[in-house]
């Protein structure tokens, strides 16, 4: 009963799904969400939000449970996807319930109902037949 119960508590975390079509530094700034920043040399970078001071970007994210500031360079960002909260809880929500579902049919399938008694127990004499 506890395994099943940490395997839903893990199953309830989070998917994160970005936007496919990504956008500019300015739209990043206004839209104020999670993004995904991809470099021009393919490496991949998440942040809470955008901001803008002065005339640098940067790109806030948590580390050691504080907020710090990543400058941004310009000209070395390839691309700028938000995250698409919609298909994130759908996502959360599907898998969630698939998993449980699967668990709850695994468990079923084991020959064990009502979590440990047999479904089919074997009679003490084999000769004596049960009378409705």
């Amino acid at each position: 009963m506890l395994s099943i119960l940490l395997a839903f508590i893990f199953l309830l975390q989070s998917c994160v799904v970005y936007h496919k079509t990504a956008m500019s530094f300015d739209q990043a700034v206004a839209a104020n969400k999670r993004m995904k920043v991809t470099t021009t040399d393919n490496k991949k970078y998440k942040f809470k939000r955008i901001l803008k001071s002065d005339s640098t970007y940067y790109g806030l994210t948590l580390t050691r449970n504080q907020m710090v500031k990543v400058p941004l360079h310009t000209d070395k960002i390839q691309s700028i996807h938000p995250v698409n909260k919609e298909a994130s809880i759908f996502l959360t929500i599907g898998v969630t319930l698939l998993s449980t579902f699967g668990l709850f049919a695994l468990a079923w399938s084991t020959g064990d109902d009502k979590w440990g008694s047999p479904r089919n127990p074997v009679q003490s004499n084999p000769y004596q037949t049960n009378q409705y």
